[in-house]
């Protein structure tokens, strides 16, 4: 007795597909990597050639409002505690009175963010002229009296 018969074949694909995408940082996130690669860099100078870090941060008033340049000043305010890093933050006279104001806590944005604020008056043209002739071999008159308008 001979048996026979024809099962059914079933085809099967099985695929899979992976995407990748970057997503932007946050901004808590970018200052935090910040903050990891100033310690690196400032822990290697120190280690290695012992000098100090020096960074400056100029024209935060140019953010936009007082408001946004304080916010921007509270969200990176944790890098400025980097140990063997220091920070040089230059503002308008009037932003520096905004960041002196007493919030709610009784404590100022510059309270919370700074150590030291010195305030500067400015350079007077004499003053400004000897700076740029002593910093810039070859400066011309011209270009020195510009610095006046």
């Amino acid at each position: 007795m001979q048996l026979s018969g024809a099962l059914p074949v079933m085809q099967a694909a099985i695929s899979q597909a992976v995407s990748r995408r970057s997503l932007p940082w946050t901004l808590p996130e970018l200052v935090a990597q910040l903050a990891d690669f100033l310690e690196q860099i400032a822990d290697t100078e120190e280690r290695e050639r012992q000098r100090k870090v020096l960074i400056c941060i100029d024209e935060v008033d140019r953010i936009g409002s007082a408001d946004k340049a304080a916010k921007f000043i509270s969200e990176i305010k944790v890098i400025f505690g980097v140990p063997n890093c220091f920070f040089f933050v230059a503002v308008a006279e009037e932003l520096g009175l905004s960041l002196g104001t007493v919030g709610i806590s009784g404590r100022s944005v510059a309270d919370n963010a700074f150590d030291e604020i010195i305030s500067l008056e400015p350079m007077s043209f004499e003053s400004c002229r000897d700076l740029l002739e002593r910093r810039v071999p070859g400066i011309t008159e011209s270009y020195v009296w510009l610095n006046d308008l």
